[in-house]
């Protein structure tokens, strides 16, 4: 770009160029960019996990709820954002209460014959990385990033 003249130079890709182009894997903001129990963050799952047999739990809401009283050992939440694995499937946790967990997508009935592995979540922020899993050595985040852009936003 030149100012003085008034010209730009500008390079356009056409869409294999954009797909052969390396895209960043690390984002930098506020919020942990690993995924929880990747080598980047470094916790054990199997130190984050609860497990029971599906013929002793209840499965509600067409197998997308799974009630069990061992869930109520971990506090509310606790497994929010975590996720169930049982005969080498997996299903998303996006929500978890007093005695039970809410999935994203329902499990088969052939679950209700399996071991259920159930796994906690993360929120991606240093506070939870801290205090839920003793893992603040291995935060992804910059949490003291500015959330307002003086540039923009000016200073107030």
């Amino acid at each position: 770009f030149d100012l003085k003249r008034g010209v730009a130079k500008v390079k356009l890709s056409n869409l294999s160029g954009v797909i052969k182009s390396k895209i960043p894997v690390r984002t930098y903001g506020v919020s942990c960019s690993f995924d929880l129990f990747d080598e980047f963050c470094g916790c054990d799952k199997n130190a984050f996990k609860i497990s029971f047999v599906g013929s002793q739990a209840e499965f509600k809401d067409n197998n997308r709820v799974i009630a069990h009283p061992i869930i109520s050992s971990k506090p509310i939440g606790y497994f929010s954002g975590g996720y169930i694995e049982f005969a080498s499937q997996r299903s998303y946790i996006v929500k978890s209460d007093e005695s039970s967990i809410k999935l994203l997508f329902p499990v088969p009935n052939s679950a209700k014959d399996s071991l259920i592995s159930v796994f906690a979540g993360c929120d991606k922020r240093l506070e939870t990385c801290r205090a839920k899993f003793n893992n603040e050595i291995n935060y992804g985040g910059f949490p003291y990033v500015p959330m307002k852009n003086p540039m923009t936003e000016g200073f107030k």
